[in-house]
């Protein structure tokens, strides 16, 4: 005795899936007759056996006579063709309302990816070191006999070789000592000279903490005696006409001498996005430091060693430092700067260079995002504006059959050509600001960049996806109930 009838049903997906392959003229009577089949198994073999043979019928069908043409796709090109061409000549008939919109939403676009990309740069800097997450630099704040702290971003000279050697988790320090106002007489002969304010001494081992290209030589190896310089590749091409000089002397003049230094490397310029910039490096010159803790002229940086975390090591830079001292009235505080926060979020006495605010990143990005806001709110009123204006215009269509999904396919194509010259606008308008405002802004920015491009295109779905709200209702929705 099979299994009774009562309310079995056959596989609704095997159902559906033969709605999806099954040409529409087949498609009743061969799913009254798998029906009729399924029934006659129910009654003599188990359910489960049953909707596998129902299952097997149903792919029996998977033949040339039964599959549905291919040509409705064609349908579907040749459809949103139409849209298209309907779309366009709407947008010439009506130019002034599409001007309009182009031009409103395109310059609040235009605005909105201009503060993003200047936010997105100012978010990157000192990221390109290679693990710039184990990079930091330490710096003391000045406590003076009246217990005032004074943030100072200096340390002393023998600070960085004692990290390394009394701390494991230190993997290598590296100290520098900038230009201090003074400006470097410098010249490929005597009758080419030039003063240079960007000339930092530092240790051999800057590479071993920071990562700098290299166009020509060995950078690890050209700091190790004092008469060696680094030059980067505008400085190379300004004294010589040409990168490759390593080997090439250059004179540094004196008032009473002259210093000869041999060009061991040519650096790629530094990125913009670095927070202190430099056209040439030179060893330290002065001897004796490594037990000097008075003189607050240098700046400290460390590298951790794998695995390492700042947070084990921060609680024994005080005691550290403090044993390292002679006795006094007051006392000073030692701590650490993540490289990656020292532009946005460091604002001590003494930086290499001026630093930006973090708050005012959070300010520019909500005023793009408020401009972005208001640019697709003004495009939503003019597109409700003007759905009275289509009434005749949907009232014929449906007339002549068009339903609710045509109708939103319509509309929606007409609001993809507008965001589409809307989004065309606003990136010529936003490169040719970039371009514009090279020198304010302080570096070169496009919007062809691919890390650029990505972002514009993320605010072009936004936008698209905003417009599509007014246009899913179309004005049929609120037609008188004749012309439905």
């Amino acid at each position: 005795m099979g299994t009774p009838l009562n309310n079995h049903h056959p596989p609704k997906w095997a159902d559906h899936f033969l709605a999806w392959f099954c040409r529409d003229e087949l498609l009743e009577e061969i799913k009254g007759d798998l029906h009729e089949f399924y029934v006659q198994e129910l009654s003599d073999q188990k359910l489960w056996k049953a909707k596998l043979y129902y299952w097997y019928h149903v792919l029996h069908f998977l033949r040339p006579f039964a599959i549905k043409s291919r040509r409705q796709h064609s349908n579907t090109l040749t459809m949103y063709r139409n849209y298209f061409k309907f779309a366009w000549r709407h947008a010439l008939k009506h130019k002034g309302n599409t001007i309009l919109h182009v031009l409103s939403l395109g310059l609040g676009i235009a605005c909105s990816i201009f503060i993003f990309i200047y936010l997105k740069g100012e978010l990157s800097y000192d990221r390109f070191h290679e693990e710039a997450d184990r990079i930091h630099r330490v710096a003391i704040d000045l406590v003076d006999s009246e217990q005032r702290r004074i943030p100072d971003a200096t340390t002393p000279p023998a600070l960085a070789p004692s990290l390394v050697k009394d701390f494991p988790e230190v993997a290598s320090a590296v100290r520098l000592f900038p230009n201090w106002g003074n400006k470097f007489l410098l010249g490929a002969s005597p009758e080419k000279k030039f003063h240079e304010e960007d000339f930092i001494r530092t240790d051999p081992g800057f590479f071993d903490v920071f990562t700098f290209p290299a166009l020509h030589g060995d950078p690890a190896r050209a700091l190790e005696e004092r008469g060696q310089i680094i030059l980067t590749r505008s400085a190379a091409t300004k004294y010589f006409g040409k990168t490759d000089v390593v080997g090439e002397s250059l004179m540094h003049y004196l008032s009473d001498t002259t210093e000869v230094y041999q060009i061991g490397a040519v650096l790629e310029d530094v990125l913009l996005h670095s927070h202190f910039h430099f056209d040439f490096l030179a060893a330290i010159p002065f001897e004796n430091l490594e037990q000097n803790w008075g003189w607050y002229n240098y700046y400290t940086y460390i590298k951790l060693a794998p695995g390492a975390k700042m947070a084990s090591l921060e609680p024994k830079l005080q005691p550290y430092f403090e044993s390292q001292l002679e006795e006094r009235d007051y006392y000073n505080i030692i701590y650490s700067q993540p490289v990656t926060d020292i532009h946005l979020r460091s604002h001590l006495k003494w930086e290499l260079e001026p630093n930006g605010d973090i708050a005012n990143v959070y300010i520019l990005a909500l005023l793009a995002l408020f401009v972005l806001f208001m640019s697709c709110l003004n495009y939503l009123n003019l597109k409700i504006a003007e759905v009275s204006k289509k009434y005749r215009e949907v009232g014929v269509r449906k007339v002549f059959g068009a339903n609710k999904g045509s109708l939103i396919g319509q509309f929606m194509v007409e609001t993809l050509l507008i965001s589409f010259f809307a989004l065309l606008f606003a990136s010529l308008l936003a490169e040719g600001l970039f371009r514009q405002l090279r020198d304010v802004l302080g570096r070169d920015i496009s919007i062809l960049d691919p890390e650029n491009l990505v972002a514009f295109l993320l605010i072009g779905l936004v936008v698209v996806g905003w417009e599509y709200w007014p246009d899913s209702i179309p004005p049929s929705t609120c037609l008188p109930s004749k012309l439905h």
